[in-house]
């Protein structure tokens, strides 16, 4: 089995394995030169991949190691996550709003809303970029 670990929030980056033997590690920043992007990391899955010499149809299974953050909203718009966090760093009003949201959610109990929202754009955007097979999981980055 193969397996692509993907951490799309801060300190962005990808990991590969296969069958249990780690193949490949890449941290975003390594190539849009920003410590501790917060990018989208295509540039480091690109990179395990072509490292592991795995192609994307070939990948089982791609798991995202922050299960809701950030939002489905963030991750349909990830420019705006990013220049937030650039502009008003991390005591902007925004940023402090999406945190009260992120409680509440947990509070609520809707927080597997927004995790299954997020499992589908974010499976949605693989396939686009040639993952057809792949079983996309989201889980706690704490686990």
């Amino acid at each position: 089995m193969i397996i692509l670990g993907v951490a799309d929030n801060h300190d962005a980056g990808a990991a590969l394995v296969q069958d249990g033997q780690l193949l490949a590690a890449c941290s975003q920043e390594r190539f849009d030169r920003k410590k501790g992007s917060g990018a989208f990391p295509w540039a480091a899955i690109d990179a395990a991949l072509d490292t592991g010499g795995v192609k994307a149809r070939d990948v089982d299974r791609v798991v995202f190691g922050t299960a809701f953050t950030p939002s489905t909203l963030l991750r349909r718009f990830p420019a705006l996550h990013h220049n937030r966090k650039a502009e008003g760093g991390q005591f902007d009003p925004l940023l402090s709003a999406y945190i009260a949201y992120q409680v509440a959610l947990r509070r609520t109990g809707l927080h597997a809303v927004e995790v299954e929202a997020s499992q589908r754009l974010l499976a949605h955007r693989l396939q686009e970029r040639g993952f057809p097979k792949a079983q996309v999981v989201m889980m706690d980055h704490h686990e």
